[in-house]
């Protein structure tokens, strides 16, 4: 085996040590052998790689989308409160699609049922509900496209299967079952891509029906909540 590939090969275990041992001061990535990270980029793929499902790898990921972006830790609090404040105002206008069971079909959906996980009970989110769009600022696989700065297929629904480690993370299992509930995806999206899956199913969009124009309201809070937090971190 050449060095170019030893040093391929050993990476990974060096870069990602879950099970919460110190990282080594100097490391090699897979991506290269000559460049080393610092501290904080090591945590940061330490973070990414703990959300992965078993048997991936950060090794098709480019760098540019590792990189911590410390810039955005304000925005990213500010869109946290975007998100339930916009998801609060909705409940309190206590639409029609709340009262049909926010069923609605559509091709972006595997079946008729679009809510996902526990409707809220009240016009007001309960406290795992607000934890879910605070721990949307962690839930970097979400962010990796956005961050990377081009179209590529990075990104992952909050919601959907791939994102089971990260809810399991924040204590949101009992929260959202996205085995059970709607949304089963387990694709990768690019940035406008995961966006319009987020209006899709998030609701606040306008259909057409008999040439008459109906606007729909809130349908899911989690994806509707996703989206305004994207929006308000890289708007």
């Amino acid at each position: 085996m050449s060095k170019r590939d030893e040093g391929e090969a050993a990476a990974p275990k060096d870069a990602v040590d879950n099970d919460g041992n110190s990282p080594p001061k100097k490391l090699k990535t897979h991506h290269s052998n000559k460049e080393e990270l610092t501290p904080e980029e090591i945590a940061y793929r330490r973070k990414v790689e703990s959300q992965l499902q078993e048997g991936e790898h950060i090794g098709y990921m480019p760098l540019s989308a590792l990189k911590p972006r410390p810039e955005l830790e304000a925005k990213m609090e500010k869109a946290v409160l975007c998100a339930i404040q916009g998801v609060e105002e909705q409940l309190k206008k206590g639409d029609e699609t709340k009262k049909n069971n926010y069923e609605y079909s559509d091709e972006d959906s595997e079946s008729d049922q679009s809510y996902i996980g526990k409707r809220p009970d009240s016009r007001t989110l309960t406290t795992m509900q607000k934890n879910f769009f605070g721990a949307l600022k962690d839930f970097t696989l979400m962010r990796l496209g956005f961050d990377a700065g081009d179209e590529k297929k990075l990104c992952r629904c909050p919601c959907g299967r791939q994102a089971a480690k990260w809810r399991h993370q924040n204590g949101l299992e009992d929260l959202i079952d996205s085995e059970e509930s709607g949304c089963s995806h387990s694709q990768f999206y690019t940035p406008s891509g995961l966006m319009d899956h987020l209006k899709q199913k998030g609701g606040m969009r306008q259909t057409k029906e008999h040439g008459t124009t109906n606007h729909i309201g809130m349908i899911c809070p989690y994806h509707y909540g996703a989206r305004l937090f994207l929006e308000q971190t890289y708007g």
